[in-house]
């Protein structure tokens, strides 16, 4: 079942009786009526051109509830870091399978820089918060991102047998911060995946990034590398991957709005090693007097929001057969190098492609 939060209440000047409504639609709208489903869009236009036929005063009404809110205006560092920790938060959900309907329930401060509070403590808690499940889930594996600050805002929440914890930890809330780590665990199959944010700038007519510029890049790297090894000699003979190496990066674009909706900041996911190639290969990306330069128009391939989430949902990349001390050890060199840390960690029943898309199908229909 899904919540559903009434904002607003009006009162009909003159109401119309669901009989007449019904007696007005033609018969392949009639049949939505009775039923708990949504309505396809040919029969929902229908429905509400008889409404307003029957009502005009009600489509001033309806037109108001169609208008999306606008979104929230990025100013500073603080909104800046936000816009990469909700789509953290956003990657993990669809990562494990989950819809990313939480991000558009989003409630954002008045002043967005000067709010101390992260994007995930703005989130409703919902009923997660009471499952004695998720409770321990989140005492397990929260508490790796507690071990050296106190601040950490979490929220959980359940499909089924699964569970998703997904925790913040942000000790560089201003313009020192250096970008955002997202760690996804997924227990069940012992598979751990690491993106790392970096931010696309609009320059030379295209989204770009130039690593020339970032000074962190080698050490970063350096630090991703150790770990794409260290996965690469542990062999699990019944879980396959396309790519076992966890180590990925996203370029993202340098937004200056927060959608009021569920969608994530476009961008380009690059394994590690794939990164480093184009990085290395002469001629491969624009070589101008700013230095070589990663984007739309120069990096060959790249896998979008979508193609990454399905492919870590259905487990065809991540390591394979991780333990958690190189998960610690990941949280542990984040903070050191001043990034902000979203952890996401899904626990419980392991569902097959076929189930959670018959899941995300009921879901639609409730």
């Amino acid at each position: 079942m899904r919540e559903v939060e009434i904002t607003s209440v009006r009162l009909l000047s003159e109401p119309l009786p669901m009989s007449q409504l019904h007696d007005n639609v033609p018969p392949f709208v009639q049949r939505y009526l009775n039923s708990a489903v949504c309505l396809p869009d040919k029969a929902g236009q229908t429905l509400l051109s008889v409404l307003f036929l029957l009502r005009p005063a009600l489509k001033d009404i309806v037109t108001e509830l169609e208008e999306p809110d606008k979104p929230v205006q990025v100013r500073g560092p603080v909104g800046r870091a936000i816009v990469q920790v909700r789509d953290a938060v956003g990657n993990a959900l669809q990562m494990a399978g989950f819809g990313k309907e939480p991000l558009g329930e989003w409630s954002p401060p008045a002043d967005l820089e000067a709010s101390p509070e992260g994007f995930l403590s703005q989130l409703p808690e919902g009923t997660a918060r009471e499952d004695p499940l998720i409770i321990r889930d989140a005492e397990r594996f929260v508490g790796w991102l507690r071990e050296e600050s106190p601040d950490v805002d979490w929220r959980a929440f359940r499909r089924g047998g699964q569970r998703l914890i997904i925790g913040n930890c942000n000790r560089q809330p201003d313009e020192t911060a250096m970008g955002v780590d997202l760690i996804y665990f997924h227990e069940t199959r012992r598979s751990f995946v690491l993106v790392q944010y970096k931010r696309l700038e609009r320059a030379d007519g295209d989204w770009s990034y130039y690593p020339s510029r970032d000074r962190n890049l080698d050490r970063e790297l350096d630090r991703m590398r150790v770990v794409d090894t260290t996965c690469a000699n542990v062999r699990e003979e019944d879980d396959y991957r396309l790519n076992s190496g966890p180590c990925w990066i996203k370029l993202c674009r340098s937004e200056t709005t927060i959608p009021r909706t569920d969608e994530l900041v476009q961008g380009m996911y690059l394994t590690r090693a794939y990164f480093e190639r184009l990085r290395k290969s002469s001629g491969v990306l624009d070589g101008s007097r700013k230095g070589i330069r990663f984007g739309y128009k120069t990096v060959p391939r790249y896998l979008d929001n979508t193609t990454f989430g399905q492919l870590v949902a259905d487990g065809w990349i991540g390591s394979s057969g991780t333990g958690s001390d190189l998960i610690e050890r990941q949280i542990k060199a984040s903070r050191e190098g001043k990034r902000e840390i979203v952890f996401a960690v899904v626990t419980g029943e392991d569902k097959k492609r076929a189930e959670r898309t018959q899941e995300r199908r009921q879901g639609m229909l409730l």
